[in-house]
């Protein structure tokens, strides 16, 4: 909570403007802090107690499945997203505005003027439950950048623990609710996860709409 008090541009924002309270997975800040945080607990880890360490389960913003909800469909506004989405698009379009254009179909947008897509961008689809890719680019690379700025923080804890472990040490994280939560949570990027050299185990809980008492208790996940 202090860190997000003290750096509220780095926050998820809502679309008029108010802190959602949670930093946005986007936050360049955010990410080399965090980084030379887990670093430093790893390494005093390893010093201490690793004879006793099998591996380490990075986490997120308080709460063990973080990942999770760093990222709100309704709620992923603010600098550090938007700033992340230029940047990720001007990668994608090899920093050419005018590739964008033809992409989006829209005449003087450049990698300096872009906004993330508005809430009603995010939940309109034109042709039932699919969008119009000559119409909606925007709204669909965005929803692709969510999953990359989740999956790159993930790659760099992972990569953290081990180098700091000299990948002697397994990595555990939490991802691939494909069958429990929105694309637009970040989740949706399980072939890279898979194929990361620093990520050994997948876990997740059982199905937070279906676990009660006479529930069937899915897995959120694929599972062999």
């Amino acid at each position: 909570a202090w860190w997000t008090e003290a750096n509220p541009e780095e926050c998820i924002r809502t679309e008029a403007g108010t802190s959602f309270g949670r930093v946005s997975a986007a936050s360049k800040k955010w990410r080399s802090e965090a980084e030379a945080a887990l670093r430093g607990a790893v390494r005093f880890l390893e010093d201490n107690y690793g004879d006793h360490i099998l591996g380490y389960h990075p986490g997120g913003q308080g709460y063990e499945p973080g990942a999770t909800e760093w990222i709100n469909p309704a709620e992923a506004f603010g600098p550090a997203m938007r700033d992340g989405f230029r940047d990720w698009l001007a990668q994608k379009y090899s920093d050419d505005p005018t590739a964008l254009q033809r992409a989006w179909k829209k005449v003087g947008v450049d990698f300096d003027s872009v906004t993330v897509p508005t809430s009603r961008e995010r939940s309109t689809y034109l042709h039932g439950s699919f969008r119009d890719p000559g119409r909606q680019r925007k709204s669909m690379d965005y929803q692709e950048y969510v999953q990359v700025a989740m999956v790159e923080v993930l790659e760099l804890f992972a990569h953290v623990v081990k180098e700091e472990t000299h990948r002697r040490k397994l990595v555990v994280i939490f991802y691939g609710y494909l069958f429990e939560i929105s694309s637009q949570s970040g989740h949706h990027r399980l072939t890279r996860i898979l194929e990361c050299p620093d990520i050994d185990i997948l876990c997740g809980p059982i199905s937070y709409g279906d676990r009660s008492l006479a529930g069937t208790a899915p897995f959120m996940a694929p599972v062999d």
